[in-house]
C-alpha cells in the first residue's frame, strides 16, 4: 500500500522508484526529516537506513549539484563526510547518520583536517572565489536596489584580504550541516555551496551559526589552530552575514522585504 507521503509527493516516487531499482530491494517505510531549500528523507530498508534527499532549483543562489558531487567523491574515506549511495541531479542518497551535538573541538578537528586536504582541480577557479563574489551575485538577483547594503559591500572589496591558502569550504556550515558522533567526530553534510575559497569563511560562519560567544569562539580558533587569523575571521564573519540577509531576502522576499534588509545594514560596521 502506497504511503500518503509518497502520493504527495510525485518526485520522492519517482526517485525513490529509481533508487530501489539501483538497490535491488523495496524500502519499508520513509519518513521525512526536513531541510529548509531541499527535501530530505529518512528510508528504511530490511537491514539498513538511508538519508534520500530532493534537490531543489536553487543554481541561480549559487549552488552548482556537479560541483557537490565532485567535492564529495573526493572526501569519500576521509570520515569527513557520509558514504555516498548515489547520485544524480535530481536525488543523492547517503548513508544515515544517527546525529548528536557536535562539540566545540569536534568541529575545529573536522575542519582542520578539511581545509588541509587537496584541492580537486575542477574546483580551482581564477580568481578564487571570495565571499564578495556571493554577495555581488545576490545584489544582482535583488528586484529593488539596496544603495547601504551596496555601499557596504564596496567596503568590503579592501577589507576582506587573506594570506591563507585556499582550501575546499564547505560554506554552509551552519548546526543542521554538522553532524556530532559518539566518538567525538563530527562529520559534515549538504555540500552544494562548497567550493575552493579561504579558510577563515568555514570559520566565520561556524561561528556565526552557532552564535559562539568570544570566549568560545577563542576556545573554537585555539583548537583549528588559527587565532592568529582572528581578525580576517571577523571580517567574513561580517561578509556571512550580508550574505544570509540577502538569502533570506531572495528566498522570502515577504517576511524579508528590501526596506528590511536596509534597515538592518544602516546599523552594521565592518570591523576595524
Amino acid at each position: 500500500m502506497e504511503s500518503p507521503l509518497l502520493k504527495s509527493n510525485p518526485g520522492l516516487k519517482s526517485a525513490l522508484s529509481d533508487f530501489e531499482q539501483r538497490y535491488g530491494s523495496q524500502a519499508r517505510s520513509v519518513f521525512k526529516l526536513g531541510g529548509t531549500g531541499n527535501s530530505s528523507f529518512r528510508v528504511e530498508f530490511e537491514h539498513e537506513s538511508v538519508v534520500l534527499r530532493l534537490n531543489a532549483n536553487t543554481a541561480h543562489l549559487g549552488v552548482d549539484r556537479q560541483q557537490e558531487k565532485t567535492i564529495i567523491e573526493a572526501l569519500q574515506g576521509t570520515g569527513i563526510t557520509p558514504m555516498l549511495r548515489h547520485w544524480q541531479p535530481e536525488y543523492l542518497v547517503m548513508d544515515l547518520i544517527e546525529a548528536q551535538t557536535a562539540s566545540v573541538e569536534a568541529i575545529a578537528r573536522t575542519l582542520k583536517h578539511l581545509h588541509s586536504l587537496p584541492v580537486p582541480n575542477s574546483l580551482i577557479t581564477s580568481p578564487p572565489w571570495t565571499p564578495l563574489d556571493t554577495i555581488r551575485d545576490y545584489l544582482q538577483l535583488c528586484q529593488t536596489p539596496m544603495p547601504r547594503t551596496q555601499a557596504l559591500a564596496q567596503q568590503l572589496t579592501t577589507a576582506l584580504w587573506t594570506h591563507s591558502p585556499y582550501v575546499v569550504c564547505h560554506i554552509d556550515l551552519n548546526p543542521t550541516n554538522i553532524l556530532g558522533q559518539s566518538d567525538g567526530d563530527a562529520i559534515l553534510i549538504d555540500w552544494e555551496y562548497a567550493r575552493c575559497g579561504p579558510a577563515e569563511y568555514d570559520l566565520a560562519v561556524v561561528i556565526e551559526t552557532h552564535q559562539f560567544s568570544p570566549e568560545v569562539t577563542d576556545k573554537f580558533l585555539a583548537h583549528y589552530d588559527n587565532q592568529r587569523l582572528s581578525a580576517q575571521v571577523s571580517t567574513n564573519q561580517f561578509a556571512y552575514r550580508i550574505i544570509e540577509l540577502l538569502w533570506l531576502h531572495l528566498t522570502s522576499p515577504v517576511d524579508w522585504p528590501s526596506t528590511r534588509i536596509e534597515a538592518i545594514t544602516a546599523d552594521m560596521q565592518i570591523p576595524a
